[in-house]
């Protein structure tokens, strides 16, 4: 869930070296609090419940997301991308970088000319068996040293996603003079294989309807590479 380079990119510009010692986390989910400084509230992601409920009213009950060809919201077209995942992405928007990495490792960057806001898919194939730890151990303490200003905010939250053993983390980071703010979701898929989702918007930004919309829609949409 972090490969193909050391912590996520920003679109605002050039990272400032955050050469800060890594922390280690606590507890079976890492979680931390800082003297002084308030906990921010979670992303509230759709529960499974909500998803049965949905496709009930649609006469067709889904134990998964729906696939990106079907029910998109306006404004949203199906990608299917070379490497074989595919997701629904905003109309404009678009590849703006691919980074590949070691042992079929990559990292795909979306994105549009004129949105400060940028969508990361990373894959690879030697990530570890508790996706909370895969955070916690192996993305965090490089996004310590890489991102200046680097705050995780609240714990890293286990999860379940399309049947896969999944986890959530939230951080910002200062970004080109400003802050921003970003939503990581890691799937496992087994023998070493893992996805992760990276969803980076102006902090100021963050709350706004299509920013949750989008995000909304990538997890709703999101298909990995078949084996």
């Amino acid at each position: 869930m972090g490969p193909a380079g050391h912590g996520h990119r920003h679109h605002a510009g050039r990272r400032h070296g955050g050469g800060r010692r890594a922390r280690r986390g606590t507890g079976a989910a890492g979680r931390r609090r800082r003297p002084g400084r308030r906990r921010a509230t979670g992303l509230r992601v759709p529960t499974g419940r909500a998803r049965r409920r949905a496709g009930r009213r649609a006469g067709n009950v889904r134990s998964s997301p729906a696939p990106p060809d079907g029910g998109l919201p306006s404004g949203y077209r199906a990608y299917h991308a070379p490497e074989g995942f595919s997701l629904a992405l905003p109309a404009g928007w678009k590849r703006l970088d691919t980074s590949p990495g070691a042992g079929g490792a990559y990292r795909v960057t979306f994105g549009a000319d004129g949105d400060p806001r940028v969508l990361a898919v990373t894959y690879s194939e030697q990530v570890g068996a508790d996706a909370v730890a895969v955070w916690r151990d192996d993305v965090e303490p490089r996004l310590e040293r890489s991102d200046a200003g680097y705050d995780r905010i609240g714990g890293i939250r286990a999860t379940t996603y399309q049947g896969h053993e999944a986890a959530d983390m939230e951080w910002s980071a200062d970004a080109g003079g400003s802050r921003v703010r970003t939503f990581g979701r890691g799937l496992l898929l087994g023998g070493g294989r893992g996805f992760s989702l990276r969803w980076t918007t102006p902090a100021a930004d963050w709350s706004q309807p299509a920013s949750r919309e989008a995000l909304r829609t990538f997890l709703r949409t999101f298909r990995p590479a078949p084996d």
